[in-house]
């Protein structure tokens, strides 16, 4: 696992490019992290296939080695450049021997909402990755423990999606251990947390958040946020990839089931309605995707869910109040499975596991 995660920093010419990004007055430096299907290529998938209002984009190829290739990339929404200022760059990061990518932008929140709607046309051969609440706790002591970084609170946001949906905004100089401490107490997760960090001459401001967003200011570099956050998340999401994403379709040559459990710490299904509700997130969050009920009484809910861009199929069981079975069918790619969970995740912030 190491070696292939590896590959995003072996040579180190790319991370000087993306530690001299240029800086601009209240625009934090942003990073997103994707997973892409690792049976095509990227650059292939970048050249010949182009959404519409998007037919007049580019790239170019800043940096390539045996590991990792750079691009520059060049977004054009309806004939409209963006960025459209001098200076403001688009780099995605792709790594050859896994299927990650991240992209570093230094562009402002309007151009990077276009950015991502662009990257999210390539579904499903490009998805984005997300966190649990968890997951970013575990984060920041792991980093504050092993690297040694201290770490205070600025600002933060939790929330609930489900049962009786909740968003508070918090400015209380505190630690961020207090903050999710609170929020478990409460049955809410933290959706996205500001901090002020510092690590020897390096010291600055970052931003995380459940959607897979890091933003980062002061005078911190790509290199720092690499080796304290984005190498930690690779490291556990390779793990997840290929021992619950990869390989879980069904064929005829393994007619096996290889169900997952997804499971949250409170109990989400007690009554019809949060059956309801659940329905109605699916609806609302996986476009292009489809379900027909097999069964629904009360709180349990058997369903086949159809992902109808890659031909995956899923059975979704509810039987439980805190627990969903996911029993991947047929064509199922790592991309599909992922998308699935990550919509799970940022619904119910639970975890999974592998079903033996």
């Amino acid at each position: 696992m190491t070696s292939k995660i590896s590959h995003f920093v072996e040579g180190g010419e790319h991370l000087k490019k993306l530690d001299n990004l240029k800086r601009f007055s209240n625009i934090p430096i942003k990073v997103m992290l994707f997973i892409y299907d690792f049976r095509y290529k990227l650059l292939d998938i970048f050249e010949k296939l182009k959404p519409y209002e998007y037919k007049s984009s580019s790239y170019s190829i800043e940096l390539e080695d045996e590991n990792i290739i750079l691009l520059n990339l060049n977004v054009v929404r309806n004939s409209k450049e963006v960025p459209n200022k001098k200076n403001r760059k688009i780099f995605l990061l792709i790594s050859k021997g896994a299927p990650f990518c991240i992209l570093v932008t230094n562009i402002d929140r309007r151009h990077f909402s276009d950015v991502l709607n662009f990257l999210n046309k390539y579904y499903p051969l490009l998805s984005r990755i997300f966190l649990r609440s968890h997951e970013i706790r575990a984060l920041l002591s792991k980093i504050q423990k092993e690297d040694k970084v201290a770490i205070s609170v600025k600002s933060y946001v939790v929330k609930r999606y489900y049962v009786k949906p909740e968003t508070r905004v918090g400015y209380k100089k505190t630690s961020f251990e207090e903050v999710f401490k609170k929020a478990d107490e409460e049955f809410l997760w933290v959706d996205s947390i500001f901090l002020d960090i510092t690590k020897g001459m390096f010291s600055g401001s970052v931003r995380i958040n459940r959607r897979g967003l890091i933003s980062y200011t002061g005078n911190l570099d790509y290199s720092t946020i690499y080796s304290l956050f984005i190498s930690k998340i690779f490291d556990k999401y390779h793990k997840i990839y290929y021992d619950i994403l990869n390989k879980r379709s069904r064929t005829l040559q393994d007619l096996e089931p290889k169900p997952v459990r997804f499971y949250v710490d409170e109990e989400i299904f007690k009554l019809s309605e949060d059956i309801d509700q659940f329905l109605d997130s699916l609806h609302k969050n996986l476009h292009n995707w489809g379900y027909s009920v097999l069964f629904k009484e009360g709180s349990y809910l058997f369903i086949m869910l159809h992902d109808y861009q890659t031909g995956s199929s899923y059975e979704i069981l509810i039987s439980s109040p805190s627990e969903i079975f996911v029993i991947p069918q047929t064509q199922v790619t790592s991309i599909s499975f992922s998308t699935l969970i990550n919509f799970l995740v940022n619904t119910y912030d639970g975890a999974i596991e592998d079903v033996e």
